[in-house]
């Protein structure tokens, strides 16, 4: 090896760092990640303050709106699967993926929710409670006044608007 490119190895075996391109690499001088690396956790119902409201347009929609109200950033993961009054479930959305969605504190993130599906017949049922079960397994359950036939819902988004378009 020539005496330049051991000098670089030696060099980069002291701060921990990878030659790229030289072919070497070299451990981590800490030997774990720092908190700051480590992706946050995925969020808990105690972090959020989760809302629902009705909306006017698009007929027939509710806004699930949940917010951080904690002081770590907190991963949403990919949607909360909906269900009202513990025995009505909202159809998700079929093909669904992603990688995580991280809420700093004080930021929200919305789902949409369609009231009467394609093909609903009848009036439907009339339901009180909404519940949110997030990714991390919590479930935030909200008081809501309404009635539904054959619901869905969408994903996590970043606006209401979003949010609104995907059910």
């Amino acid at each position: 090896m020539p005496a330049s490119r051991a000098l670089v190895s030696l060099a980069a075996l002291a701060v921990g760092t990878t030659l790229a391109g030289l072919g070497g690499t070299a451990a981590h001088a800490s030997g774990s990640r720092s908190a700051a690396a480590r992706p946050p956790a995925l969020c808990k119902a105690a972090q959020l303050k989760v809302t629902v409201k009705k909306v006017s347009r698009p007929a027939n929609h509710l806004l699930i709106t949940a917010k951080n109200t904690s002081r770590s950033r907190c991963d949403m993961g990919i949607l909360g699967e909906v269900a009202f009054d513990g025995r009505i479930r909202a159809t998700p959305p079929q093909g669904v993926g992603g990688g995580p969605d991280i809420v700093a504190p004080g930021q929200s993130r919305y789902e949409g929710v369609l009231l009467v599906g394609r093909g609903a017949h009848g009036s439907g049922t009339a339901v009180t409670k909404l519940a949110v079960k997030l990714d991390s397994g919590d479930t935030a359950t909200v008081p809501v006044n309404t009635r539904v036939n054959k619901p869905a819902h969408g994903t996590w988004q970043h606006t209401e608007q979003d949010a609104l378009r995907r059910p």
